[in-house]
């Protein structure tokens, strides 16, 4: 499928916006006086992606699965396979899983789908760059399907479902003119590459990225993440953007502190339905 190469996002960002405090710098974090008597049961087992000598290990996300359990998604590896690891609630390895070749992986996020698979999302490493990877993988961790990006470099950050079956890959690609695009690629239940689109300023040429996408209606997306966006002083800003699951853009957002850089990690939705 080829890649669309026209920008979506547009040019008109908002100008700054002031956050309402007088001073941020006044903001501070006071003891609340917790103890383990009012927060349950203190941990007795703790749990890590470590796998036999392995010496590159790390959790990036956790995943809560429709039996009661946990997929931790991360990393593992001295040359890093990305790595899956379901666990009980007490701790308890049922299973453990990596993916991955004789190049470097990692798994940043990932979703459980509606008939109990998991899809992954993250990079795997090409002869020149880091290129976005999706993986969907069974309920006993094993590997169903894996997609990469068709941008040359960049990352799958997080991944989401729609409710025809189909999913949603966020993150960002690098182009040839050296900047840094906010990207989602759409896949049919089975991986095959449906559409693949950017977003950016096309005036600016400013960067931006996504760092997580979710839902919040049938055919209503946020993602969040961050933009540079070139005023009298540049910085990074905090950037929220909603589409369809056609990929059209519907709003975009950026909100500016003037002290410092701001970025979205991730994105929720309330019981009212609203994203935060």
């Amino acid at each position: 499928t080829a890649v669309d190469a026209t920008p979506i996002g547009g040019s008109d960002f908002d100008q700054p916006r002031d956050s309402g405090a007088a001073d941020n710098s006044t903001l501070r974090a006071e003891s609340t006086g917790i103890t383990t008597a009012n927060t349950g049961d203190v941990p007795t087992k703790v749990v890590d992606m470590t796998y036999e000598d392995d010496s590159r290990n790390g959790i990036n996300e956790i995943v809560p699965t429709d039996d009661g359990n946990y997929l931790l998604i991360g990393l593992a590896g001295e040359d890093s396979d990305g790595a899956v690891k379901k666990v009980t609630p007490h701790g308890s390895v049922l299973w453990e899983r990596t993916h991955g070749d004789e190049r470097n992986q990692t798994f940043w996020g990932g979703i459980q789908t509606d008939s109990g698979n998991f899809v992954l999302s993250g990079w795997t490493e090409t002869s020149e760059f880091r290129t976005g990877w999706g993986v969907k993988i069974n309920q006993d961790g094993t590997k169903l399907w894996e997609v990469e990006q068709e941008n040359p470099e960049g990352i799958f950050w997080d991944v989401e479902k729609t409710d025809s079956g189909r999913y949603l890959f966020a993150g960002e690609y690098n182009s040839s003119e050296g900047d840094t695009n906010a990207e989602v690629m759409k896949t049919t239940s089975d991986g095959t590459v449906m559409w693949d689109l950017y977003y950016w300023a096309a005036s600016e040429r400013n960067s931006q990225q996504f760092y997580a996408i979710e839902q919040v209606e049938s055919d209503r997306f946020v993602l969040a993440g961050e933009a540079y966006i070139e005023y009298d002083d540049p910085n990074w800003d905090a950037y929220s953007h909603e589409s369809n699951s056609g990929g059209e853009a519907q709003t975009t957002d950026t909100y500016r502190n003037d002290e410092f850089d701001d970025g979205f990690l991730d994105v929720a939705v309330t019981d009212d339905g609203d994203p935060v």
